[in-house]
């Protein structure tokens, strides 16, 4: 018999859209996004009713007493059969892991979770990640591809896909129940000269014109920034021209593995300029897996049918001349196990490197990491590398973020007009409050309200309102120890941190 969640707690009123960010409006870091949308009641300081889950991601891994430690946010009171919040389903917005992690480790403790949806590509990559860290498939939880353009019923809930333009292809999420509506923009950008999937401007001005988003719900993370992100077109030119300045050289391109845009930027050069591409790195393999799984394969995005590609470990890239490869490669922010990291200390057996070589970095270097990026770019020079070009060439940008700066935040907002809240998550205090500043320094606009992890808001009235706070705890885990192999410790109990 299907459980009445709604009806069992509350038949005087109707129902209310609640929010509570369980994960991913942090303090300090960017990570663990994790979004509780609960159609039902706020009584005596406990949320009922039946709910979705946007995200379930993890914050990167760090180095702790004798390994690596990863936490994410605790939602097993949601998976309790008791529990007074009925957890539906989950919906995921693409596959990075600050966004989708936690399902991994969820799933290696043996906890049951609710129906999975996402995009072909997200849940692929999911599938990926479950494969890698040894989940036998009986203890996946079920997944469904969602098409744009279909509303998806859940519970008394409904959730509608909208695509949004983002390094890695993603999704929002139109969230209704109540009478009232929820638009989570997830991590994205409005520039429509992306070659991968961009977003669905079209789809976010009808939302607007017909008033059916209350509560807006942004990506924060570059609330600091002014403008607007620069043009993928513009970056692809960009390295076309420099590629252009070295015809006799190697051209090694570094981005993150999970940048999409990243890997169709240097399949395009590598095809405007007649080079073989030749990818190194893991994380590089598993999104190329799934974008060929899922009808975005390189050739595809570039428009060019006839663009070579080869794994970089194949005798055919490490014989061809300099002036025919294009080699893109993984280990963007420094990472010590990446390819790039390896190739600076001459220790992989694929990729080295000579005064053949020109290194371009087409990724933002984040300024934590920019002691072991120079360290690493001196290590590369060592070997006889004369030109390695950081960020930008000549005063042109080598690279563009996949997040939308203030200005586009404020563009998507005009669109998509919410009548009640607007709510800066995915950031840290500072990135979200100086989003929450940018708005109510606009008039014009919804009030923006910063909400903080385990802060809980109704969207019932004219004006959305914090109505109170539950604790949002995070778990700690050991993933990796050392000098063991890159594999996931298993866990007999979760610790709460």
């Amino acid at each position: 018999m299907k459980d009445n969640i709604v009806g069992q707690i509350n038949t005087a009123h109707p129902p209310r859209l609640y929010l509570q960010p369980l994960g991913g409006s942090n303090q300090e870091r960017i990570g663990s996004n994790c979004n509780l949308v609960v159609l039902g009641h706020y009584d005596e300081g406990q949320l009922h009713g039946e709910a979705v889950l946007v995200d379930c991601g993890a914050d990167p891994a760090r180095r702790g007493p004798g390994g690596w430690i990863q936490s994410f946010p605790d939602i097993r009171h949601l998976l309790h059969p008791h529990s007074p919040v009925k957890l539906r389903a989950i919906f995921l917005t693409h596959a990075h892991n600050d966004h989708d992690e936690a399902i991994v480790r969820y799933c290696e403790a043996g906890y049951p979770l609710p129906p999975i949806h996402g995009s072909a590509l997200t849940l692929y990559m999911l599938k990926d990640k479950l494969r890698s860290a040894g989940i036998q498939r009986h203890r996946w939880p079920g997944m469904t591809v969602f098409e744009y353009g279909e509303v998806v019923p859940s519970g008394g809930l409904t959730v509608e896909p909208v695509a949004m333009g983002h390094s890695l292809p993603g999704s929002g999420f139109l969230v209704r129940g109540g009478g009232k509506g929820i638009f989570f923009s997830s991590d994205f950008k409005l520039d429509q000269t992306t070659l991968t999937p961009h977003t669905d401007l079209q789809r976010l001005q009808q939302m607007g014109e017909n008033k059916e988003v209350d509560v807006l719900c942004v990506d924060s993370t570059r609330a600091l920034q002014d403008g607007t992100t620069v043009p993928e077109a513009d970056i692809r030119t960009n390295l076309l021209d420099l590629t252009e300045k070295f015809p006799n050289y190697r051209v090694n391109i570094v981005t993150l593995g999970t940048n999409a845009e990243g890997l169709a930027r240097a399949a395009w050069v590598a095809a405007q300029t007649g080079r073989v591409l030749a990818h190194h790195g893991k994380s590089i393999e598993r999104t190329l897996r799934g974008l060929n799984s899922s009808g975005l394969d390189l050739p595809t995005l570039v428009g060019q049918p006839d663009l070579q590609i080869v794994s970089g470990r194949t005798q055919l890239a490490q014989c061809l001349h300099p002036s025919y490869v294009l080699n893109v490669l993984a280990g963007a922010q420094g990472e010590r196990a990446a390819v790039l990291a390896r190739a600076s200390r001459d220790e992989d057996p694929h990729l080295q490197f000579s005064a053949e070589d020109i290194v371009i970095f087409s990724a933002s270097v984040m300024p934590w990491n920019k002691g072991k990026i120079n360290a690493m770019i001196d290590a590369i020079k060592a070997q006889g590398v004369e030109h390695v070009f950081l960020d930008t060439a000549g005063g042109k940008q080598l690279h563009a973020s996949g997040h939308e700066h203030v200005g586009g935040l404020l563009q998507l907002a005009h669109m998509v007009q919410p009548q009640s809240a607007i709510i800066g998550l995915h950031g840290s205090t500072l990135q979200r409050k100086a989003c929450t500043d940018r708005f109510n320094a606009i008039a014009a606009q919804a009030p923006a309200i910063t909400l903080d992890n385990g802060q809980i808001l109704d969207t019932t009235g004219s004006v959305a309102n914090i109505v109170g706070t539950q604790p949002a705890p995070q778990i700690e885990i050991q993933i990796r120890a050392d000098h063991k192999p890159a594999h996931p410790v298993p866990t007999a109990h979760l610790k709460v941190a």
